[in-house]
């Protein structure tokens, strides 16, 4: 669990950097593609994060 801890944290810290590269309309598509890339396995990783928690009450 502590590995998911940390992909997910990691996650989160690339949507922040890229979520503040893309806010102006100055991003490329290459980093708008990257955004949804890591939102994409930020938000998979929390459902698995969650999936534990909920499964070790």
């Amino acid at each position: 669990m502590p590995l998911i801890k940390r992909g997910y944290n990691h996650a989160v810290k690339m949507v922040e950097h890229y979520a503040d590269l893309t806010t102006d309309g100055y991003g490329t598509e290459r980093q708008t593609t990257a955004l949804m890339k890591w939102q994409d396995k930020a938000d998979t990783l929390a459902h698995i994060l969650n999936y534990i928690d909920d499964s070790t009450l």
